[in-house]
């Protein structure tokens, strides 16, 4: 966890010096400046390539952007006495969109205040010149939109939190309006339309933009992720490229990995990036890649009872559990060990493994069937009495009371539940079983022989 935890701070690190020098962020834009440079302000006019006339100095003889005049004077003083007011109202509406959302947990507080002073200013500026965002304003909300992304803030939450902060603003603004009178009222509320169209064409504005960062984002965990798993299957898991590989994929190379195998389709496409998200939100990790018949996924910090409950809410059975193997080439054999599963979960019909795991076969509990499956026409001549039984649509009932034997503890009493039929019934059949194969399936070569035989030719 803690290499998994310097992994992600490295990442970060990278990410905003990066931002330092695209000036993908307010933030990092401010931290990459060398000190003396201009507070958030500053950047609004850089953005618009203009200087505003500062709150509570309107200039009315000045044209605003579309010809029209300043606000006037008393609107730009209630304006510039809330801008005054920063210091203590930004923290104010950081702590109640905080409550309201904890998702912003992922954004750091002095980010955060920064990000709502640079808005509030960009807002009361709009209000003051009676004007909507310029281009380069809104650029800089774009450029926060790709920021929150990154930062794996949920679209809602960020939507719902510029809402509240305008909304908050406005309020204020109202409220201090009114206790002033209502003359000063009125010409705040013929403002409203340009109060909207700040709100509007901000969150449109990042709606966009995390949207095109989070599918590039994605895009590009999914190419490395199919790097990782080719890079596994080929043998390199101890090559220095591969750590490389399972890093960029927040993964700790060292720490204990296990997969899961499911026949492409099963779970669909989508299901495959739900899946993702879903391990993202309980905090695990996850790769995944398609080859040839089957899809396959790799965890870090799951454990196994969630995986099943995952495979069995997306319908992606047949599928096979792996071990929980340490290191990169513990990932590697953990992938050979769901495939092997998922081959035998795959011959098998009637879900023999409880309510919460049907369909589900895990290694651990199945690792000598899973094992000896693949070896299966090399075994052919062994395995050839069970064709004496006659065809499977004809011999379901024996062959059905073999598995239920074997799945259910050797217990004949207990197969017989499950099957729902009388124990003697069971014995009986087991006995018709014995008599065509020459296999005893109450002892363990005739059982394992059963066993490998009904999962190779059903």
């Amino acid at each position: 966890m803690k290499s998994t935890e310097r992994q992600t701070e490295g990442a970060d690190t990278a990410e905003v010096e990066a931002e330092a020098v695209t000036g993908d962020s307010a933030t990092a834009a401010r931290e990459a400046r060398p000190a003396g440079a201009g507070d958030s302000r500053d950047r609004a006019t850089r953005a618009t390539g203009q200087r505003h006339a500062p709150a509570g100095k309107a200039r009315p003889q000045d044209p605003g952007p579309r010809g029209q005049p300043y606000a006037g004077e008393p609107v730009a003083e209630l304006c510039g006495s809330l801008e005054r007011e920063a210091p203590v109202v930004v923290p104010r509406i950081v702590a109640s969109i905080r409550r309201r959302h904890p998702d912003y947990v992922v954004v750091p507080p002095a980010e955060h205040e920064e990000a709502v002073r640079l808005q509030l200013h960009l807002m009361l500026s709009g209000l003051t010149e009676r004007r909507p965002p310029t281009a380069a304003e809104a650029d800089l909300c774009r450029d926060l939109g790709r920021r929150r992304a990154r930062q794996g803030l949920p679209l809602e939450s960020l939507v719902a939190a510029y809402h509240a902060g305008y909304r908050d603003v406005w309020d204020l603004l109202l409220e201090r309006s009114r206790e002033a009178g209502p003359g000063l009222a009125e010409q705040l509320l013929s403002l409203v339309g340009i109060a909207w169209s700040w709100l509007e064409t901000s969150t449109a504005v990042i709606t966009d933009a995390h949207t095109e960062a989070t599918r590039s984002r994605e895009q590009r965990h999914v190419a490395l992720g199919h790097q990782l798993l080719e890079a596994l299957y080929a043998g390199r898991a101890a090559d220095p490229e591969t750590h490389l590989l399972a890093q960029a994929l927040a993964f700790d190379p060292e720490g204990a990995f296990t997969a899961v195998a499911c026949r492409t389709g099963a779970p669909g496409a989508a299901g495959t990036e739900e899946t993702r998200r879903w391990a993202r939100d309980h905090g695990f990790g996850c790769a995944a890649a398609s080859r040839g018949p089957s899809t396959v996924f790799l965890f870090q910090h799951a454990d196994e009872a969630a995986l099943r409950r995952r495979l069995r809410d997306l319908g992606a059975v047949p599928a096979g559990l792996g071990l929980s193997r340490r290191g990169l080439p513990g990932a590697a054999e953990s992938v050979r060990d769901a495939e092997s599963a998922l081959r035998v979960a795959a011959t098998r019909a009637d879900g023999t493994e409880g309510a919460d795991g049907a369909g589900v076969v895990a290694f651990e509990e199945d690792w000598l069937l899973a094992t000896l499956l693949p070896h299966a026409p090399r075994l052919a001549a062994l395995l050839e009495p069970v064709e004496r039984v006659g065809p499977p649509a004809q011999s379901a009932h024996l062959r059905d009371a073999v598995r239920a034997y074997a799945a259910h503890g050797f217990s004949i009493s207990a197969a017989a539940d499950s099957l729902r039929v009388h124990p003697n019934t069971v014995k009986y059949r087991l006995e018709r079983w014995q008599s065509r194969t020459g296999w005893d399936a109450r002892s363990l070569d005739g059982l394992l022989k059963s066993l490998l035989a009904l999962a190779t030719y059903g």
